[in-house]
């Protein structure tokens, strides 16, 4: 990245165990505005922990993790104000409509309904909103997930295997979504397996054993 660019993210000798299993050791990087970064490793190697701990699920044993300026651990909801994540399953309720999801996480956040309506245009949802949820595809269902993360417009987002169980097509859909998001401003940390798919859209990579 060019030398103005602003970091969004700092992480710093992160360390965590699970017991004598020590998953995380010294885990440092940064992650800068608009920037894809792309988070490797094996099965095991704490991808989604170090995630977790970023997004506040998880408290590391030691280390220092700065978004947009805040300390984490100091100042947890001016950090967290910046930050939305998408981790493991999409937390949505599959008994209400594509529409409905959305007004509900709106309604949480306090989302005008302007906002909520170029979030609809920009995932492409607007054909899908009077279905059930829980009837969409994989596809489908990531990219109400992603809608909904993005409802609050982050200047961070998580994405953890966001390409899992998704068809070609819903790869090149959401592949095309992110990129547009980073073209917005956003920094974006994403983990996949899918090496291919993180040289088409990550600004770089690392790698975590």
């Amino acid at each position: 990245m060019g030398g103005n660019a602003v970091g969004i993210l700092s992480v710093e000798n992160l360390n965590k165990s699970f017991g004598k299993l020590h998953v995380l050791k010294n885990v440092s990087f940064t992650l800068e505005t608009g920037e894809i970064l792309g988070f490797i490793g094996p099965n095991g190697s704490g991808k989604s922990t170090t995630m977790k701990c970023i997004a506040n699920l998880v408290f590391p044993e030691s280390g220092k993790v700065e978004i947009a300026g805040h300390d984490l651990y100091k100042e947890r909801s001016q950090a967290l104000s910046h930050l939305s994540a998408l981790i493991e399953a999409p937390g949505l309720y599959f008994n209400l409509t594509g529409i409905e999801n959305l007004k509900v996480f709106a309604s949480l956040r306090q989302i005008p309904r302007k906002r909520l309506e170029e979030v609809i245009e920009f995932t492409g949802l607007g054909h899908a909103l009077k279905k059930k949820a829980g009837a969409y595809s994989m596809g489908m269902k990531q990219r109400l997930a992603l809608a909904v993360a993005i409802l609050p417009k982050p200047t961070f987002l998580i994405l953890d295997e966001p390409f899992n169980g998704l068809d070609p097509q819903g790869v090149f859909e959401l592949r095309s979504m992110i990129k547009g998001l980073a073209r917005e401003g956003c920094g974006i940390l994403f983990s996949s397996h899918q090496l291919l798919e993180m040289e088409k859209i990550s600004s770089r990579n690392i790698f975590i054993k």
